[in-house]
């Protein structure tokens, strides 16, 4: 064989990766390409040039943008690294399931909960703009997330230390503004909303960020 590809790489850490690769090019020739199924681990890949890959493939960037609670958004770093920002989520008020359940147990309003959407949404945009404050829009921010993060199960339980989390992430975010930074069309084409988890359009969107980036970040590291 020529060319050979190594699945059930996901899951696998690289130094189990590694592994592997160890035993597979003990058995076949020095001149074999090797491709490897879900390998995403780019920051640890010159560990992997005494090997004779020749190719991976990954949707991991895609579908962190939607399915990682919180390294959702890539950034290139500085070391030919990534890094993770952790996109504003802002759920839909008439379609979010958790938020219809809390409406129709009667534990918020339908009224305070789209009301709360918008002041999030309108203050995030206002933010992009310079209309306002960082300290303004991560106050609205937070008081939409204490209302989709309650649970209706048990509507006292103590979020405080998510809020916080969040509140932390958020600021982080806003105060760097990656995306007037970024030279991708989603970024240039959507500004702010790109780093809005909400619907799955805009979220595959940033997910096609992420892959412009890991991309690029892929290249500087190889070559």
């Amino acid at each position: 064989y020529e060319y050979l590809a190594l699945g059930g790489m996901v899951p696998l850490s690289a130094d189990s990766i590694k592994l592997a690769l160890d035993s597979v090019s003990k058995k076949i020739k020095k001149d074999t390409k090797i491709h490897l199924l879900g390998f995403a681990k780019i920051d640890r890949i010159k560990e992997f040039q005494k090997y004779n890959l020749y190719s991976i493939d990954t949707t991991s960037p895609l579908i962190r943008a939607f399915k990682d609670k919180k390294d959702n958004y890539f950034m290139p770093g500085k070391n030919n690294d990534l890094l993770y920002y952790t996109a504003i989520r802002i759920p839909q008020s008439t379609e979010n399931l958790g938020l219809i359940r809390l409406i129709k147990n009667n534990l918020f309003s339908f009224e305070e909960v789209n009301t709360k959407e918008k002041n999030a949404l309108n203050s995030l945009r206002r933010f992009d703009i310079g209309k306002a404050y960082l300290d303004e829009v991560l106050e609205s921010l937070i008081a939409y997330s204490k209302i989709f993060l309650t649970d209706h199960h048990n509507p006292v339980k103590d979020n405080s230390e998510k809020l916080q989390r969040l509140y932390s992430a958020y600021k982080v975010l806003l105060k760097k503004s990656p995306w007037k930074n970024c030279e991708c069309q989603v970024c240039k084409k959507c500004g702010i909303e790109v780093a809005i988890f909400r619907g799955s359009n805009r979220n595959k969107r940033r997910g096609m960020h992420n892959l412009y980036v890991f991309n690029n970040q892929l290249k500087k590291i190889i070559y």
